[in-house]
């Protein structure tokens, strides 16, 4: 998810009014860790012609530092704690000392693991007749956008899907 304020798409890449393609965590709408990676690219310019760039979570970047840009270049950026939209300012220069208005994307950064999680297995039945071993599930979670449903504690190479508060499902056979 980028949010930006003139958003134009190219190659899953948000460009700005900039001319700036930023991206953060390939593309991710949301994160859980405050360290993201953010790759620039100059959308306006030959990428050759740019020089320097400057990066930062705050839209202010008089105090920042121009470092060397490269092609495809990727930085960490640290966001600032605290969940909720986190935006990603650049700003680029090219060789003749022309520089570029900031751009900027954004990302979720959500630390808060859904609450109060709630699950009913056959309308809070005990026991299930069901020689094939299917069950209903009722699951009711706070902020839940993902699941994953396994017959083993460790969900070992069980994939994510979206949250559904109702799912069927065929439980293991179990110990003889």
């Amino acid at each position: 998810y980028i949010s930006v304020s003139s958003l134009m798409i190219s190659t899953s890449l948000a460009q700005t009014a900039s001319g700036i393609g930023i991206r953060i965590n390939e593309g991710a709408t949301y994160t859980n860790k405050t360290d993201v990676t953010v790759e620039i690219r100059s959308l306006a310019l030959a990428e050759n012609l740019i020089e320097s760039f400057k990066i930062s979570t705050s839209p202010n970047l008089d105090n920042v530092a121009w470092e060397p840009y490269r092609t495809g270049i990727k930085r960490t950026v640290n966001l600032s704690a605290g969940d909720g939209t986190k935006t990603v300012y650049v700003q680029l220069r090219d060789k003749a000392g022309n520089i570029s208005p900031v751009g900027n994307a954004s990302i979720i950064l959500d630390r808060t693991p859904p609450t109060n999680g709630f699950l009913r297995i056959n309308d809070g039945a005990r026991f299930t007749n069901d020689v094939q071993r299917r069950v209903r599930l009722h699951l009711i979670i706070d902020d839940a956008a993902q699941m994953q449903i396994s017959n083993n504690s460790n969900f070992a190479n069980i994939r994510w899907e979206p949250f559904s508060e109702t799912a069927r499902w065929v439980l293991d056979p179990g110990p003889d």
